[in-house]
């Protein structure tokens, strides 16, 4: 939970865990993952690949693979979706709460033109809308500054560049007014130009339709943009959380620290950057300790033997380091 969140969050993860493989040797995708966002906020989720950004995502919505062992809460609004069955999860799903996938170059359907997908999206809205949906799927394609609208709607995906398909993946995951969209890698395949039109656009829908948002990303320069709160994960589990500007100004945990130095910067007429020592850890091999010890410069021996506790460093931030728990 975010200690700085005094009202009911829209959102409320709490202790949640994804496993894969076996009880004898499992594979722990998410370890302990508490947090909420509220409505009308925009959350960051960053980290390496491989730290259960993803995975987190498709838990939040209930789209694991049935191989999947989930434990823990995940509340929406006041709705406990763990507890929900297949059809009223489907009720939740693209409507109340919508999903971003990462590739907008797959993401849609080749067979079936852009309107005919943005159609049978509109078809869940409730109540039911009137009129013709085709004219509602263009005017969905207008507020998010799609060019010629009404020829987009008869084109198929192959049709469109990446910024365009992106654009329409928008279109669609807002068009029922939810309450809550993940995006999960959203810019990637994009230039920076189209990039940063994305983000506006997400700015843009917070702010005419209430939607909260949780942005997950690599990209930190999208996340200190746009993200008013930001959750850093590492191997599975949370590490940090604060908001965006102040963990940005004074990062606390060792990885948020690494992070934000590998990020390119000027030095004089030089771009300079640094990077992260090691690897990311093989989740089959953790030990007892905190996973990022065997790449921390600053670990400490008990780092390595035992997981480390929350520590509230101040009003909205946490922290998970043994460095901290002394002066809690």
């Amino acid at each position: 939970m975010n200690p700085g969140t005094t009202s009911a969050p829209l959102l409320s993860v709490q202790g949640l865990c994804v496993n894969y493989g076996t009880d004898a040797q499992p594979i722990p995708a998410v370890t302990d993952a508490s947090f909420s966002v509220s409505a009308g906020d925009i959350v960051g989720v960053a980290g390496e690949s491989g730290s259960g950004k993803s995975t987190l995502c498709t838990a939040l919505i209930r789209s694991l693979p049935h191989k999947a062992r989930v434990r823990g809460k995940i509340i929406f609004d006041g709705r406990s979706l763990t507890e929900l069955d297949a059809s009223e999860m489907r009720g939740i799903r693209g409507k109340d709460i919508t999903m971003i996938l990462q590739n907008p170059m797959t993401a849609l359907d080749p067979l079936f033109t852009i309107g005919n997908q943005m159609v049978e999206v509109l078809q869940r809205q409730r109540p039911p809308l009137t009129g013709p949906l085709i004219k509602t799927a263009i005017e969905m394609l207008r507020r998010v500054h799609l060019s010629a609208p009404e020829l987009r709607v008869t084109q198929y995906p192959h049709q469109l560049s990446g910024g365009m398909k992106q654009r329409v993946l928008i279109a669609m995951a807002a068009a029922c007014s939810p309450r809550l969209l993940i995006a999960d890698e959203p810019t990637t395949a994009l230039d920076a130009t189209i990039q940063e039109e994305v983000l506006l656009l997400f700015r843009d829908i917070r702010d005419r339709l209430g939607t909260a948002f949780l942005l997950v990303t690599h990209d930190l320069g999208s996340i200190k943009r746009i993200c008013d709160r930001t959750i850093i994960m590492y191997a599975g589990r949370i590490v940090e959380e604060g908001p965006t500007a102040e963990l940005f100004r004074a990062p606390q945990h060792p990885y948020t620290q690494a992070l934000l130095a590998s990020l390119p910067h000027l030095d004089e007429d030089e771009i300079s950057m640094s990077s992260i020592p090691g690897q990311v850890p093989n989740l089959t091999q953790l030990g007892a300790g905190c996973a990022f010890a065997p790449r921390c410069t600053r670990a400490l021996p008990a780092c390595t033997t035992r997981q480390p506790r929350e520590v509230s460093t101040g009003p909205g931030r946490r922290v998970f380091c043994l460095q901290f728990e002394g002066t809690a």
